[in-house]
């Protein structure tokens, strides 16, 4: 009982980084445009010393401005891709053997796993609540778009968190199977 309690803990980052997201959300259009505007100009400074380029302060602002819509997209996309790795976590911790047993009883599985789409799922809706919120914050707007860039961020974290398990098991394995040869080999 104990143990379940300690693995519903894997939702509170969830729910914390929902909470930044719509925080964020919540911000109006000019403070949303400050915010993304100040992370462009720090890029565009990074580049300008990267590559050594001597941009005069003109041409750093005009460079800011130009990156300023990927900066503001890619940070949907980032906020998701962490929202996908915490919720696909949450949820394989809590209902993975659930999940994987109504795979096999509702004879899914070879089109899907549920581990996979209902964090997935999860992702999209709230990608669109989001979406929908900022409708109604002053100089912001709804776009679809905006909910497939979400989505496809989560969908980014889950395929990260998924191939960081399967590495981490096939090393173990191997590890574990290298170790038996090797006590079978000097036994023999």
């Amino acid at each position: 009982m104990k143990k379940k309690r300690l693995r519903l803990l894997y939702f509170i980052p969830v729910i914390l980084w929902m909470a930044v997201i719509f925080w964020f959300s919540s911000n109006n259009g000019d403070i949303s445009s400050m915010q993304s505007g100040k992370v462009s100009y720090m890029m565009a400074s990074a580049v300008d010393k990267a590559f050594r380029l001597d941009m005069s302060e003109a041409e750093r602002v005009g460079f800011s401005e130009s990156i300023s819509y990927l900066v503001r997209k890619l940070a949907h996309f980032t906020e998701y891709l962490v929202l996908g790795v915490l919720l696909y976590t949450a949820v394989v911790n809590n209902f993975g053997i659930l999940l994987d047993s109504l795979d096999r009883d509702l004879r899914i599985g070879k089109i899907v796993k549920l581990r996979y789409f209902l964090p997935a799922v999860i992702v999209f809706g709230y990608a669109g609540t989001d979406e929908l919120h900022q409708y109604f914050v002053p100089d912001r707007c709804c776009s679809f778009k905006d909910v497939l860039i979400d989505t496809a961020g989560g969908l980014t974290g889950i395929v990260i968190i998924i191939l960081c398990r399967y590495i981490c098991r096939k090393a173990t394995y191997n590890r574990a199977e290298h170790t038996v040869r090797g006590y079978k080999d000097e036994n023999m």
